[in-house]
């Protein structure tokens, strides 16, 4: 698929969740687009657990490859959705109810470690 019909695709024709704004833009050098996500989303920060009723938006940018078929450019787009926006605010959210600390935060060292090492688990 070529990268500007991949982005047309993403811009003009696809329904997301709701609350999600999705913009792509096309690489034509090198067969892919770059997707841009905002999410309205709840405030995962440690004084808002455990209901986590803030809301924010958050945003998360990632890059697909164009090559192959329609429908593999649209897994391709939910596995970066899954991978990029949705696994960071469940890393952000998963906290222990003791003392509300979240082993794989995504904005700390310790918890982008931890991450990394229990990747095989």
């Amino acid at each position: 698929m070529q990268a500007r019909d991949a982005a047309a695709l993403i811009n003009r024709e696809l329904i997301f969740k709701p609350g999600w704004e999705v913009h792509a833009m096309p690489y034509d050098r090198y067969d892919a687009v770059m997707v841009e996500a905002e999410v309205v989303t709840n405030n995962f920060n440690r004084e808002y657990a455990p209901d986590y009723r803030g809301r924010i938006i958050a945003g998360g940018t990632f890059e697909i490859s164009t090559r192959g078929s329609e429908q593999d450019v649209l897994r391709r787009l939910v596995n970066g959705f899954v991978e990029h926006v949705e696994e960071h605010e469940w890393r952000e959210a998963l906290r222990y109810k003791s003392d509300r600390s979240s082993p794989f935060h995504p904005h700390r060292p310790e918890g982008q470690a931890l991450w990394a090492r229990t990747a095989a688990a």
